[in-house]
């Protein structure tokens, strides 16, 4: 039996079982069968099929304001044709269309849903959950090394200097040298030229970060304590000085080069204190430090030259000459302490640091010391939460520091703080940083940097970028994708912030977040070695 549909609407009664044949004309058709026992009886049609809604985005990240595409073209009609194609956008405007543009405003996750309907009324409905990503981020560079100790140094040009590289790999550590545009200037290679005093030879990885000398030559200290000077322009190798290579007693901390007025280097060794001429690298002088400590540290410097250094559980200060200043303990509870937290010091010359308990269970300090070396006051952090970030310091004399999470036996994973102290030691608000899940704590090694808008900036090892307002609230935070430890943020002065992070063996990557800040605070330790430059000295 055959027939011709000439249009819709055809009728075709069969009173018999039968196969059907239609020559069909290009076009939608839809065909509906009805069947009964006999003539006149029939039983519903059945129900026509819903729509599939199916959508595609592009780009589904990048910089607000972010214009996406949608297309909701690949959505399945089956039964019927659909009619209407409605958008929720997720930042609370809607729109119609199979393919529509939509721009973000503000940076944050959006959760994005398409509802398709057909001309019989069945409807479907998709939804994504946060698919678009509008974020802060102006541009990344990716390196094949974890950026694991390096705060970014910024050079007067505007170049950004990062090193490479974690202790106990087998590789060699490197340093970058970065344009403002993300592009790369150069790259230079940790590895000596001339083998160690013992013959080994092993691997170079950066213990540090760079720091640059007042003529532009970017300084840097591996972990065996061998330091290097690169010119800033092509990064060739200026000078290697090997003499203090050592064992390494602790595996953790850096040891940036401190830079005095007139371009003078002060390295913590091992167990030393040693001043370096920038010229050639040769010694000027070197210290001992009282018995034995270890320093695991970067020293700092005051506005009346004096050096400043933290090893083990002793606080030192020495002349520029190298004639020492003093030397206090500032172990107070009778247990043995130490410390990674390089000093930051205060418009009124007060020293502050974190310490921790180095035995017999776990617990965090933060000190605040006079300049002549008294002890002005000791917090202990609440829970075992130790302190290993170096604080920043503010216009207002207000303190910042970061703590790392700790795991309570009876109550589970504790978040890490970030605290503010007033002058006097009180603590002025305290923000728990938020864990990526309840297992995993966010650990925070990173120094704060204070913005000229009077946001503090910082970063946790989940990758996360916080921004909070001087009351402690937040005001943003955005994943950056990778693990964040010793790297701290720098800010310039177009609100630009630039901080480095890791992807374990898969490399590193240093990247740049627009801010509202035009700039550091205008304090004397407004970030990691207090100021763009690294160079560990009062500004």
């Amino acid at each position: 039996m055959t027939d011709t549909l000439l249009a819709s609407g055809r009728t075709r009664l069969i009173d018999r079982a039968a196969f059907l044949r239609w020559s069909l004309v290009p076009g939608l058709v839809l065909i509906t069968a009805c069947a009964g026992d006999s003539p006149g009886t029939t039983e519903p049609p059945v129900d026509p099929i819903a729509p599939d809604a199916d959508f595609t985005a592009s780009p589904l990240i990048g910089l607000a304001p972010l214009n996406v595409t949608f297309d909701g073209s690949t959505s399945g009609a089956f039964d019927g044709t659909i009619v209407s194609y409605d958008w929720d956008f997720g930042d609370g405007a809607t729109g119609t269309g199979s393919v529509v543009q939509h721009g973000y405003a503000e940076p944050g996750l959006y959760t994005v849903s398409l509802t398709v309907t057909n001309n019989v009324g069945k409807s479907d409905r998709e939804t994504i959950d946060d698919m678009i990503e509008a974020n802060r981020t102006l541009w990344r560079f990716d390196v094949d090394k974890p950026i694991y100790y390096s705060a970014p140094a910024v050079g007067l040009d505007g170049t950004i200097y990062v090193s490479t590289g974690i202790l106990l790999r087998t590789n060699f550590g490197r340093v970058h040298a970065v344009n403002p545009d993300g592009t790369e200037k150069w790259t230079a290679d940790l590895d000596q030229n001339v083998p160690p005093p013992d013959g080994t030879v092993r691997a170079e990885n950066n213990g540090s970060s760079p720091a640059i000398g007042p003529d532009g030559t970017v300084y840097v200290v591996d972990h065996r304590n061998v330091i290097y000077a690169f010119e800033p322009m092509t990064g060739a190798r200026e000078w290697t000085n090997n003499d203090y290579e050592s064992a390494l007693s602790w595996a953790v901390g850096q040891k940036t080069p401190a830079i005095a007025a007139d371009g003078t280097l002060y390295v913590c060794a091992d167990h030393s204190l040693i001043a370096l001429d920038p010229v050639d690298g040769s010694e000027l002088w070197n210290r001992d430090i009282r018995g034995g400590n270890v320093c695991a540290t970067s020293a700092v410097i005051d506005g009346d030259g004096v050096i400043y250094i933290v090893s083990n559980d002793w606080l030192h200060a020495f002349e520029p000459d190298g004639s020492p200043h003093w030397a206090q303990p500032f172990e107070l509870a009778l247990i043995q302490e130490k410390s990674y937290s390089s000093p930051a010091i205060g418009a009124d010359g007060v020293l502050y640091f974190g310490a921790e308990k180095s035995g017999g269970g776990f617990a965090g300090y933060f000190y605040a010391v006079n300049p002549g070396g008294t002890l002005k006051w000791r917090y202990e952090v609440d829970g075992a939460r130790q302190v290993r970030a170096s604080p920043a310091i503010g216009s207002d004399g207000t303190i910042y520091v970061t703590t790392k999470a700790y795991y309570d036996p009876a109550n589970g994973a504790q978040p890490a703080l970030a605290l503010a102290f007033n002058p006097d030691g009180s603590v002025k608000w305290r923000y728990e940083i938020p864990p990526s899940n309840e297992d995993i704590p966010a650990d925070s090694y990173t120094s704060p940097a204070i913005g000229a808008d009077g946001n503090i900036y910082f970063a946790a090892e989940n990758g996360y970028i916080f921004a909070l307002d001087s009351d402690g609230a937040v005001v943003w935070r955005e994943n950056f994708h990778n693990t964040i430890n010793w790297s701290s943020p720098m800010i310039m002065d177009d609100g630009t912030l630039y901080i480095g992070g890791n992807q374990g063996e898969s490399g590193g990557r240093l990247v740049a977040v627009q801010t509202s800040s035009l700039g550091l605070d205008p304090g004397a330790w407004p970030r990691f070695r207090g100021n763009a430059t690294n160079t560990g000295r009062v500004r």
